[in-house]
């Protein structure tokens, strides 16, 4: 019988597949972590899609994932790829930045 779900991760690209431990940090500076009630890092594994860090980040903060950006190394991690941890070239340790989208607003006058 064959299995008809979509796995999670992609398969390794030639590398060996790595856990990671990232930091993500609102726009107030805090890192997750800084606070006890929220677990400290995500750990993840370099073929894991960033999508579903950027998920969990949410769920924790009781965000709507919609409403959120996430920039690495100063550039936008687009959530609808299906980039992983390894193809961010994020290691173990390195932090990503979230930023609440705004809508709407008028330019000041």
């Amino acid at each position: 019988m064959a299995d008809d779900r979509k796995p999670d991760v992609k398969p390794a690209a030639g590398g060996a597949v790595q856990q990671v431990t990232l930091k993500l940090r609102d726009p107030q500076g805090n890192e997750i972590g800084e606070c006890q009630l929220l677990s400290p890092k995500f750990k993840a594994k370099s073929t894991t899609w960033f999508h579903k860090i950027a998920k969990a980040y949410a769920d924790k903060k009781n965000i709507d994932l919609a409403g959120l950006r996430f920039q690495v190394d100063g550039e936008r991690v687009e959530l609808q790829s299906e980039q992983t941890v390894g193809e961010l070239e994020l290691e173990d340790g390195d932090t990503a930045d979230v930023e609440i989208n705004q809508v709407g607003g008028a330019r000041a006058r």
